[in-house]
């Protein structure tokens, strides 16, 4: 489900962010890692399943009450929920690095 690049870049994102809290002591610079990192339990945990569904039903070993139809549209419901944790983290990002004085200078 997650590719290497997915979890080196989710990694590279929270020690980033660690390690600007460490050197700024403010606490909005811990909340986009972990925005960011929220996506891989809530993936494992609500979106695995019904891909595992649509997989059986295309393998034909899937449940036969369950339509595709309505499998997609619920995970197309949680995939928003992932793009709305990541779109919510790069705001905050962008909003603590341009609100902070110490980190980006004009």
């Amino acid at each position: 489900m997650f590719s290497e690049l997915q979890v080196a870049l989710t990694g590279a994102s929270f020690l980033s962010g660690a390690a600007v809290y460490y050197k700024t002591d403010n606490i909005q610079y811990l909340i986009p890692p972990f925005l960011l990192a929220i996506n891989v339990p809530f993936t494992f945990a609500f979106i695995m399943p019904v891909n595992r569904e649509l997989f059986g039903i295309l393998d034909g070993t899937g449940k036969k009450n369950s339509t595709v139809e309505q499998l997609l549209n619920k995970w197309d419901l949680l995939h928003f929920g992932r793009t709305v944790l990541g779109t919510t983290a790069f705001v905050l990002a962008l909003y603590g690095a341009f609100s902070d004085k110490s980190v980006i200078r004009f």
